[in-house]
C-alpha cells in the first residue's frame, strides 16, 4: 500500500473513534449544566426555605 492511501485510512479510522467518544462527552457534559445543575439548584434553595420556615416556627 502506498503511504498516501494508509494515512487516509488511518485518519479515516481515527475519526470514526474519535467523533463518537468526543460527541459522547459533549452530550454529558450539557446534560449536567442544563438537566442535573438546576435540579441541584433547586434542591438547594427548596432545604433553605424549610430551614428558615423552620426557624421562623421556633421564633
Amino acid at each position: 500500500m502506498p503511504v498516501k492511501t494508509m494515512q487516509k485510512l488511518t485518519y479515516k479510522t481515527s475519526l470514526r473513534i474519535a467523533l463518537p467518544a468526543f460527541f459522547t462527552i459533549l452530550l454529558f457534559v450539557t446534560a449536567i449544566f442544563y438537566i442535573l445543575l438546576p435540579q441541584l439548584e433547586q434542591s438547594f434553595i427548596n432545604r433553605k426555605q424549610e430551614m428558615i420556615r423552620e426557624l421562623t416556627e421556633t421564633a
